[in-house]
């Protein structure tokens, strides 16, 4: 039975609802004398999220002597994930984000990732464990016309612990780059803002929301053919960073649409600073162009001919 506390690395307060699963290695000569690793399987969840840490941080979870592995799960998005991972690197499957361990260990599922030695016989284990969730900045919004503006989202949701036009967001590291959107919906406003790395402290940025934008066109076969009813969907892409501050952000899928009869679509709400890419699931066909508004545009990108799927 491990027992410990979690904690946050920065302000050394507790976290609670941090959820626990535990992975003996592969190379761990105990697993196989438990029934649960004795047949072949890869559990995503093994412990059905049974265990998380409670008000005060502390938690308890079920292990077995020798190597393990204890991660540590935590639903909110400016923790980043696979913290510990830097000590974990001769138990990186290849070619996979997974570790050498039984069951499905996804580095990029847990924000805290730990290695454990338990010695035979030990019925106990105290572990302390520290979740980092990056540096704080805040940005203060304002609309087109320089006024402040409330009333925003921040990637699809309310601030409601904004002041004024004022926010506060974490999730900031000095290794990373890191894109978040700013959007009014009401106002058809919005702004994608990237960071790289951490900004000087005390620092406020100043966010201008701009006219969101609009792309459209037409899908079509190589014979002119409209595709009718094809759909389409656009990707949000990672704004790329730098050698030293690669991005944390990943390609997502923002919406998607049916072609109408004669084969056009559109897509709006499109803020300044994003970028994005188009995709025909029909032959599985990237469009070439990469979609960046001004505010307030509509980009035609005209009949765009979707070649055949090679067999």
């Amino acid at each position: 039975l491990f027992r410990g506390k979690v904690t946050d690395q920065r302000t050394g307060k507790p976290i609670p609802n941090v959820r626990f699963d535990y992975f003996p290695l592969r190379s761990n000569e105990n697993a196989t004398n438990y029934l649960r690793y004795q047949t072949p399987g890869n559990a995503v969840q093994p412990m059905h999220q049974r265990f998380k840490s409670a008000e005060d941080g502390s938690f308890t979870l079920l292990g077995i002597p020798g190597k393990g592995i204890i991660a540590g799960q935590l639903r909110n998005p400016d923790y980043r994930t696979g913290a510990g991972l830097e000590e974990l690197k001769d138990l990186i499957s290849k070619n996979t984000k997974t570790l050498k361990t039984y069951d499905y260990c996804s580095y990029t599922d847990y924000q805290i990732l730990k290695l454990v030695t338990v010695p035979l016989g030990e019925k106990e284990f105290d572990v302390e464990l520290q979740i980092d969730r990056g540096a704080s900045i805040q940005f203060e919004v304002f609309g087109p016309d320089g006024k402040p503006l409330t009333g925003y989202t921040i990637n699809g949701r309310p601030d409601t612990k904004a002041k004024g036009n004022v926010s506060t967001r974490d999730g900031f590291y000095e290794n990373q780059t890191h894109t978040i959107y700013f959007q009014h919906p009401g106002l058809n406003l919005g702004r994608a803002v990237t960071i790289t790395g951490v900004p000087e402290a005390g620092l406020i940025h100043k966010v201008q929301l701009e006219p969101l934008g609009s792309v459209k066109g037409q899908l079509a076969t190589e014979k002119d053919v409209p595709l009718t009813g094809s759909k389409i969907e656009l990707l949000r892409r990672a704004i790329p960073g730098t050698d030293a501050a690669p991005t944390r952000d990943v390609l997502r899928l923002e919406k998607s649409f049916r072609c109408k009869q004669d084969g056009s679509f559109e897509f709006h709400d499109l803020p300044v600073g994003a970028e994005y890419t188009l995709y025909s699931v029909l032959g599985h066909f990237y469009l070439p162009e990469q979609i960046k508004v001004k505010p307030g545009e509509t980009i035609d990108l005209g009949v765009i001919q979707v070649p055949e799927k090679k067999q």
